[in-house]
Order: C-alpha cells, then structure tokens, then sequence
C-alpha cells in the first residue's frame, strides 16, 4: 500500500494543503465511513458530514459507491471488533475511522488511551494489508464543548499514528474546536453552543467544518473545494431548524383550515410558514419581539382549594402544551379569579393502581376540592387491566370521602376494544353529584369527522400532545364540570380567544448552508443566539 505522509508535519499538511494533489478517491471506489454516533448521524442527517464529503467529491465528478459505518456509543475496541464484518467485508477502496469520543466520554478500566492506541493501531494494519486506504479523523469533542484535555490526549495519539504508518489524518479536532474558539462565533442556543447541537453531536456549522476537513485530506484543492461548496449552498434542504412558539386561537385555526384545504398535515403547513418567516428575515426587515403571556398561574400554595390533575403518559405530554388542560386550566381560574390552584405532578405517569397509591402518599393529605383523572393508556396494554374499573371506583370512592369532586376524562382509542369497556365503565359510575365523566374521546371523533374531508387530520400536534382546537373544546367543556359558571366560562373562552400564544407551532424546516450563514450573521449582530433568531422567524411566518 502507498504510503501517503511521513512525517507529522507533513500529515497536517495534507489534511489542511490547498494545492492540487493525488485524489485518494476516484469515481465509482467504495468508501466506508466507520465510526461512533458522530458518523452515524453524519451519515443519515441531510447536513451530515459523511453527507457533505459525498455531496462534495460528487459535485467533482467522483461519484463513490459509500458506506455509513456509525454505530452510536462505540469506542475504538468496538469498532475494531466489527472491523472485518462492516469495513473488509465490502471490499473498500478507502476507509475513514473516527473513533475517541465515546473512549473519553465514558472512560473505563477496559478503553484507556493505551487500548485506543492498540484498537486503532489494529485496524489500521488489517486495512493496509487488505489494501485499502486509511484515513484518520481526530476525535471531536465530548461532554461538552470545552476544551477536554482528554480529547487533546486522543487527537494527539491519532496524529502519532498516523505520522508511524504514513496515512493522512483529517484533523477534525482542530477544524471543530476553530469554531468553538472563535470569539466572534455565532451562539447556536442560549447556553453558549457554537459546533454542537448538545455538546457531542454535530450541528450544521460542526458537520461542515469537518467535511471541509476530510474533503481537504481526501485531496480536494482550492478549485474542487469551491465546487463542493457551491453545492452546499445552494440545496435549501441541508440545514434544519427547528422552533416552537405560542400564537393565538385564531392563527391556529387559520393554519388548521389551509392544512384541511390542502388534504395535507397541519405539521407541512407549520413548515412552510416556518420557511415563510426565514425569508423574510434574511430579507434583512427588523425582527419583531414575539407577545408571551405568564405562563406559571394559580401555584398552589397550601391555602387555596386544589384543582389535582392525574394521569398517565399522555397527561404528562400534555402538560408540556401551552394549551394542554393544566394549561386551560391555569387560565381558566386568572381570567375569573376563583378562589383555587392548580396541582398536577410534573412527570407523573403510570396506570390506574399507580393512581390509587398517588391518591394515598400525597393527594389525600391536600386541600383537593377537584379531582380530573386522564388514563387508561397504560392499562389498555396492562395484562391487570380486567382492574380497571374496581381501581377507578376505589379512586372515587376514596376522593369522595375527603370531600372531593371527580372527573374521570374517557380513554383516548389506544386499544379500541379495551378502552371503550373502560370508558363504559367510567360512564357507569358517573352520578351527577360527586362523580362526573367528560368523554373527551366523543370530542376526538366529532373533531376529525369535522375535518374529514382530509385525510391527513389529526387530533395530534407533533406528537402526543393533543392539537390546539380539541385542547380548547376539552377545556370548555370541563370548566362547568369543576365548578365554573356559565357567565364564568364566557369569560374564559374570551380570554383564551385573547391570549398571543395559547397554541402551539412546533415547526421544522430546511434551509441552504448560504442561508444559514447569513442567520448565523444576523444573530451576531443582534447579539442572539440561533435559535431567537429561528424563534422569532417562526412568529413572523406564522402571524404575518
């Protein structure tokens, strides 16, 4: 095998020279990209850098048959011991190896940089005798984006090797960690990330940096560069931002109905005013602050009669809705002052006899005047779930005696057949003095019946959280059940109608590498990180 450098020097210089040299990649060659999660992701998200490196060497007319080798979580033993299977096995002209920052990260008696030296040095000895060509990337970063001095210890030894056997070494370290150092760099999120999109995991500006860098070590000169980056810049699907904002009732309904109109989800309409709104703002207009309201009311505070909110899983995403039911619920009691809180256990999740244990470790010994259940999803799938409706009358039964009032909410259809016996068994206990039942699944149907003509509706937004407009009518029909008038509840829905950020716009769009530079530009000047500017964006696209 040809050896490509032979010195240390002379590695660095051959990952980073812009003259012309011998390509290490001719078109129609197979390529394996082996490595840890940074390559998995590099190879599966759209800006990926495993991405970009192909994106690249095609827009040179080499046009690879290529490989993703990433598996999230290994180290450099791991992938020395799946090197024959995933790298040998399909007979690669070349091979990267990105291995170190899972070494680093969850350090053991077993991977110490010793045994990363053994594992690398391993591979790439079986690789040159299988007559393929070596290329090694230096571990990025890990824990964080700081300056690891562990890391430092990995990349070094990466470089050592390399300069022993002659192979080029794309220095990712260094091109990720430039961005990171940079003074002047653009925040990506309020915490200070520059590269990452978590301290690990590459963002857009991360996975660039280090395609540039393998695009660099694979050969590419400054002409060839230009071209790879031409093309980056101009596919507006390669970057993705993703935001989430509060917009009023009538916006989302706006939203709703054009998604209704089209037959489509509503989630390719938040994407296409998510688009909208990035438009706008690279036409250079000035940004708008978004109108919020409070959104932590009616805390209880151990004087005040408590409105308990329980359930299982899909209560608990629903409270992360702005207009999911604590949510309503908050607003409800500030729009008319009643003289009550809110108390909803943040994460609790679990079936119905997690519910009655609940009631006996915290909610008996509180000031409960109502208590609203939503569950059953849990016992749909529970081998105990013929309990269902014993354990719900206990519950009952147990409030009651402290003077509570109960609102079950029916089980949405997770397994039809189960949940509408448990729903029948709600309706059974109902008396109409201290046991009531809101059927929210009949407010389900009679909402996607409404939108039937498209076929793509849902009850859903993003997910599990249930969509702004069900969240609403759920709300409105609950409020006479916990003891709000019908002048009281006129009063609500005027002021949910009101509020500037009750629904939700969980959107996702895409945007080119030129475009995002010139994002990344405007948030140094506001002095912001990305993701206000992406957030402001998204109220623009949305409210204009």
């Amino acid at each position: 095998m040809k050896k490509f450098v032979l010195s240390l020097g002379m590695v660095v210089a051959a990952a980073l020279s812009s003259v012309a040299c011998e390509k290490l990649v001719a078109d129609g060659q197979t390529v394996v990209f082996l490595g840890d999660s940074i390559t998995h992701y590099g190879a599966n998200n759209p800006y990926g850098y495993v991405q970009l490196v192909v994106k690249g060497l095609s827009a040179n007319g080499i046009v690879p048959k290529w490989f993703g080798a990433g598996i999230p979580g290994n180290k450099a033993l791991h992938m020395n011991a799946r090197f024959d299977k995933d790298v040998l096995a399909r007979k690669p002209d070349l091979v990267t190896i990105s291995a170190g920052v899972n070494d680093v990260w969850f350090a053991r008696p077993d991977c110490t940089l010793d045994k990363y030296r053994v594992d690398m040095e391993q591979m790439i000895e079986r690789g040159e005798a299988a007559g393929v060509k070596v290329v090694l990337l230096t571990p990025t970063t890990a824990m964080g984006e700081f300056n690891n001095p562990n890391i430092v210890k990995y990349a070094e030894c990466v470089r050592e090797l390399a300069a022993k056997h002659g192979l080029v070494v794309a220095d990712t370290w260094k091109a990720v960690r430039d961005i990171i150092d940079d003074p002047a760099g653009a925040k990506l999120v309020p915490r200070g990330l520059k590269a990452t999109a978590d301290g690990v995991h590459m963002a857009p500006m991360g996975d660039r940096a280090m395609a540039r860098c393998v695009l660099r070590a694979f050969g590419l000169d400054d002409r060839e560069m230009a071209r790879a980056e031409k093309i980056w810049n101009e596919d507006v699907s390669l970057c993705t931002l993703k935001s989430c904002v509060g917009v009023p009732l009538k916006t989302y309904r706006a939203l709703e109905a054009e998604a209704d109109a089209r037959a489509c989800k509503i989630e390719d309409v938040y994407r296409e005013t998510f688009r909208k709104g990035v438009e706008a703002t690279l036409t250079g207009a000035a940004l708008e602050e978004p109108k919020t309201t409070p959104a932590d009311l009616c805390k209880p505070d151990g004087q005040k009669p408590e409105i308990a909110v329980i359930g299982d899983y899909f209560h608990f995403v629903d409270q992360q809705s702005r207009s999911g039911l604590v949510n309503f619920i908050r607003r409800a009691i500030s729009a008319t002052g009643k003289d009550l809180a809110v108390f909803a256990e943040p994460q609790f999740r679990g079936g119905t006899s997690t519910l009655n244990a609940y009631w006996d470790k915290t909610l008996a010994k509180r000031k409960i005047a109502y208590l609203v259940v939503t569950t059953g999803s849990y016992d749909a799938w529970n081998k105990d779930r013929e309990q269902f409706p014993v354990l719900m009358k206990q519950l009952a039964e147990k409030a009651a005696k402290a003077g509570a009032k109960v609102v079950f909410l029916t089980t949405r259809p997770v397994r039809s057949n189960v949940s509408d016996s448990f729903n029948a068994a709600l309706q059974a206990m109902a008396d109409g003095k201290s046991v009531f039942v809101l059927d929210q699944l009949a407010i389900d149907r009679a909402e996607l019946k409404r939108r039937a003509a498209n076929k793509a509706a849902s009850i859903c937004s993003a997910g599990y959280p249930l969509n702004a407009n069900v969240n609403f009518l759920l709300g409105k029909a609950l409020l006479p059940l916990i003891g709000f008038e019908e002048k009281e509840v006129v009063k609500v829905v005027a002021a949910i109608e009101a509020l500037p950020d009750f629904a939700d716009i969980d959107a996702v769009t895409s945007v080119s590498f030129a475009e995002y530079d010139k994002l990344l530009d405007l948030a140094r000047k506001e002095n912001v990180p990305l993701s206000e500017i992406c957030y402001k964006s998204l109220v623009r696209g949305a409210c204009h």
